[in-house]
């Protein structure tokens, strides 16, 4: 079984899988499998896609072999970034950019290069949870990862939440899963026994 997590920043999806990580007869897949090489991409969206294809390629090579195969953050999180760049500055070129998206989705599964997992985990908290976490993690003005008003994630996570429920009604054959901190345990106690 491949369960993606998915989910905003700061919601405590790596934590989580951090902390199970150890368990017998699961695996889980890292956000980021491949190192970024400028020279080596044409982008940083020619990167994430890469790095998409070989955590999907790792994960089913791992699902052989274990129970429960669990990917941080998938295709999924690159298509909705994608999906709130054209929301949030809704220009012509970030329209095709997202329209492309899409074209490589269904291209990518048709020929194997990435599949459709059994279950998605959409991993939410309450924002008061998730701004106290984005705070702790953000107060190194140098950390790469300080957001940027131009990342849809941060400027309009809304819309990028949005863009799961378009995922969920386009593919109908995954179980899509909305947890929370007081649920994901429980979830994951019943899908490894």
């Amino acid at each position: 079984m491949i369960v993606f997590v998915e989910g905003l920043p700061c919601v405590g999806k790596t934590t989580w899988l951090n902390s199970i990580s150890n368990t017998p007869s699961i695996s889980v897949v890292p956000e980021f499998l491949l190192s970024y090489e400028p020279t080596k991409y044409t982008s940083f969206d020619s990167y994430c896609y890469h790095n998409d294809i070989a955590k999907c390629k790792l994960a089913k090579e791992l699902s052989v072999e274990n129970k429960v195969v669990f990917v941080d953050r998938s295709y999924i999180s690159t298509i909705s970034f994608d999906y709130g760049r054209y929301m949030l500055l809704s220009s012509y070129e970030n329209y095709l950019k997202y329209i492309l998206c899409w074209k490589w989705l269904y291209s990518s599964l048709d020929s194997n290069k990435i599949q459709l997992p059994d279950v998605i985990v959409l991993l939410t908290f309450n924002e008061e949870s998730r701004l106290k976490r984005l705070h702790k993690v953000f107060l190194d003005p140098l950390d790469p990862r300080t957001p940027s008003m131009s990342n849809p994630f941060y400027a309009c996570p809304d819309k990028v939440i949005t863009f799961y429920d378009i995922f969920k009604e386009s593919f109908k054959s995954v179980d899509f899963v909305k947890l929370d901190s007081s649920t994901i345990n429980q979830y994951f106690a019943a899908l490894v026994s």
